[in-house]
């Protein structure tokens, strides 16, 4: 497939040591398309006792969406008059850092000085523009079946445009499902991949695979929280606020797509059939990786454009 083949040439190995001494940029988001199940996840992961959780944040979206940062600093960094940056030899990369260094000091006041986890969907949007921020962050890119995630955006209640209409809620998980994987190809050392459906098979392997790429003692805590506590499910509710109450997780086994008419089947295929193709693609290639010994990740160690974040709402 086009799409898969652009993907595989589009790394640029964007990579580095994460927990060193110095951990005062440190910090964990966890990107992917809303109703993918990153609030549960950032919620388990916080069972360990060095990670931390809260509301999703969304504000260096606002702050540093659409290359803001990079702009602020091309255009003081340029004054005729040679202004402070260049005058004092100000790069890119310390300016960007010293500001991430600021917003970090802001999350650590509140996490006790542990390591905090930021699972807000938008980040994936804006997740190149994090990495110069935070250069010691870790991603983990959640993708969940396009079918599950449409579901659940409809059930959802919220006032999000993709929560009213059908073809716009496919449409915005093929744009985040695409964003999200165009960031793993070019930052490739610093995320890691995870299917919802492995969580909810084998939330105990999983688990173990993600504090492997954080550099954590190992935790049964996440594990446990996962298997038995589901958070942010559009499952059961009466009401809005339902969605955060907590539910068993064993209706994420259920397939309620199996029910969609036959209209809504067809503007699923139409939408979203090709990046459902690519991540079966994805999944075979995955798995005939793993049966391949590997160092990457071990403790030792079409394309949506602007003008679609915009049109979808989500930049």
């Amino acid at each position: 497939m086009e799409l898969f083949e652009r993907l595989r040439k589009m790394s640029a190995g964007i990579g580095g040591p994460w927990l060193g001494k110095n951990t005062d940029t440190a910090c964990v988001f966890i990107v992917g398309c809303p109703r993918s199940g990153t609030s549960a996840l950032s919620w388990a992961l916080a069972q360990h006792p060095r990670l931390w959780t809260s509301a999703e944040s969304d504000f260096l979206a606002f702050l540093f969406g659409q290359g803001k940062l990079r702009n602020a600093y091309q255009e003081a960094f340029a004054r005729p008059d040679t202004g402070w940056l260049r005058k004092n030899h100000v790069t890119f990369e310390e300016f960007a850092s010293s500001i991430g260094s600021g917003v970090d000091r802001l999350f650590r006041s509140r996490s006790g000085n542990r390591i905090w986890v930021d699972a807000s969907p938008g980040y994936t949007l804006i997740a190149d523009e994090l990495l110069p921020l935070f250069p010691k962050a870790r991603f983990i890119h959640l993708v969940r079946d396009g079918r599950a995630v449409v579901t659940s955006m409809m059930k959802s209640g919220f006032p999000a445009p993709w929560a009213k209409d059908f073809r716009t809620a496919c449409r915005t998980w093929v744009h985040y499902v695409r964003k999200g994987f165009e960031f793993e190809a070019r930052a490739e050392d610093r995320v890691l991949h995870v299917r919802h459906e492995r969580i909810v098979e084998d939330p105990f392997s999983v688990c173990e695979e993600i504090q492997r790429f954080l550099a954590l003692v190992p935790s049964k805590a996440p594990a446990a929280f996962l298997s038995t506590k589901r958070i942010n499910s559009s499952h059961g509710n009466r009401t809005v606020a339902d969605v955060r109450s907590i539910k068993d997780p064993q209706h994420l086994k259920r397939r309620p797509w199996e029910r969609w008419d036959q209209r809504r089947k067809t503007t699923f295929k139409r939408v979203a059939g090709e990046t459902m193709e690519f991540l079966q693609d994805k999944s075979r290639e995955s798995t005939r990786e793993s049966s391949r010994p590997s160092a990457r990740h071990s403790a030792s160690e079409g394309l949506a454009s602007e003008s679609e974040d915009q049109a979808l709402g989500t930049a």
